[in-house]
């Protein structure tokens, strides 16, 4: 199979997957919309301001989805390891411990999802970070679960 095919087919899959699943939570939503809430409201001004500066469903899947990303530990560990150093495949392998296979499929989603790009150097492909907002998002949670611990 041609390399660019597979790799449009793939991302193809990839997007129609988190559509349904957008999908499924819409309709999940839509359904309680129409369902009366029948808990009193203790603070009317706290409850209508909140409700305007509440960001629009369409964002909060955009979020949610950006997010389960972050949901896989080899993912987690490929970040972690191209966050200083851009490395190819094969040294992120060894690095990680994982397989050929393994590492070009999790660098397949995070390519997708903008969170890596990649550089062609004579015959290897280095693999870094896309921006700086991932190394931040990243530290932004070690900061978090370190906190108990101070």
């Amino acid at each position: 199979m041609n390399g660019r095919y597979e790799f449009y087919l793939k991302r193809i899959i990839f997007i129609l997957i988190l559509t349904v699943e957008q999908l499924f939570n819409y309709n999940t939503i839509i359904g309680r919309e129409f369902m009366p809430v029948d808990v009193a409201i203790v603070d009317k001004e706290k409850v209508e301001k909140t409700k305007q500066k509440m960001i629009s469903d369409t964002e909060i899947y955009s979020i949610s989805d950006f997010f389960k990303i972050f949901g896989d530990s080899t993912r987690l560990k490929i970040i972690y390891a191209l966050e200083n150093n851009p490395l190819c495949v094969g040294d992120l392998c060894n690095v990680l411990d994982i397989t050929k296979s393994a590492a070009s499929h999790q660098l397949n989603i995070l390519r997708t999802n903008k969170i890596v790009k990649f550089q062609k150097k004579g015959k290897n492909v280095i693999y870094m970070l896309d921006d700086d907002h991932v190394s931040l998002i990243i530290e932004t949670a070690r900061n978090h679960l370190n906190e108990g611990n101070r």
